[in-house]
């Protein structure tokens, strides 16, 4: 009998080897990952996608195609796919998906290559994650603003159910990069190579009151009457305010568990397969 001992545990840790496969590098999150992350392009900005099907159905934060004027949706929102052509997409939203800000996006293209949705439930704080996404807040002493694809490295810190406006939100928090721009990509488990979650907002910058009063300034701009050196007074406070909520970040951010998506992603499919029907 106790011959056979070291043959069950043999046995038992070839199994476990089998069941528990390596963690991802960061080299190797980038390399699969990146380029199923895509721009997203509207009237005032740009923002970050990623493919979630191979027939041309992408996910982003609902916030980059609601107009943050008058927070009705955006008559044009073009992608930029992995061939590097654009196409026009048609935008599924609804009032939960809002609350959850996340959306999802058609286009009519087929053999895309995709990221794989998991759950929230399958990372745990001190996970290790990857964010993939265009930092077009970024400055650098070359250009304006950076247009360019960066795949960054995480940690979760904390997940949680919220509860905003009677909607409950599985919410992931992670330490990391969560500049503008970021918004709507991918954050990948580097355990599963899962998208556990959508990035979402910063959790540091300006302030909900600072931002209050950028409001303001802009909502009574056109009031405003002060000028000094031939420019208008709330320009210059507005441009202070937006200055200081770039470079105010402190590598903390959160984004919408991926579990929030996946009937959504069923519900927008019956919607559509009901505006095309198959001849």
């Amino acid at each position: 009998m106790h011959r056979l001992i070291p043959v069950v545990v043999c046995v038992s840790v070839a199994l476990q080897c089998q069941t528990s496969p390596k963690p991802l590098s960061q080299v190797e999150a980038c390399s699969r990952f990146m380029s199923r992350a895509v721009r997203i392009d509207v009237a005032d900005g740009r923002a970050t996608g990623f493919i979630v099907s191979q027939d041309g159905w992408i996910l982003t934060a609902a916030h980059v195609v609601l107009d943050p004027q008058t927070g009705e949706r955006r008559h044009a929102v073009a992608i930029q796919l992995p061939d590097g052509s654009s196409q026009l997409a048609q935008v599924f939203i609804d009032t939960e998906s809002v609350i959850r800000d996340f959306a999802l996006l058609k286009v009519e293209k087929t053999g895309l290559p995709f990221l794989e949705l998991g759950t929230e439930s399958e990372v745990s704080p001190g996970s290790d994650i990857t964010i993939i996404g265009y930092p077009f807040s970024a400055e650098s002493a070359y250009t304006a603003s950076i247009n360019t694809k960066f795949c960054l490295s995480g940690m979760v810190a904390a997940t949680d159910t919220i509860v905003e406006h009677g909607v409950n939100i599985n919410a992931i928090y992670f330490q990391g990069p969560a500049v503008k721009g970021i918004s709507g990509g991918p954050i990948i488990s580097r355990d599963t190579g899962h998208v556990v979650g959508i990035q979402s907002q910063k959790l540091a910058g300006i302030g909900v009151e600072l931002n209050d009063i950028r409001k303001q300034l802009v909502a009574g701009k056109s009031n405003m009457t002060v000028r000094f050196t031939g420019v208008d007074l709330a320009d210059s406070l507005i441009g202070i305010i937006d200055v200081m909520d770039r470079h105010l970040v402190n590598e903390l951010g959160s984004g919408t568990g991926a579990s929030d998506v996946a009937y959504a992603l069923k519900k927008a499919r019956r919607e559509y397969e009901r505006q095309h029907p198959r001849k």
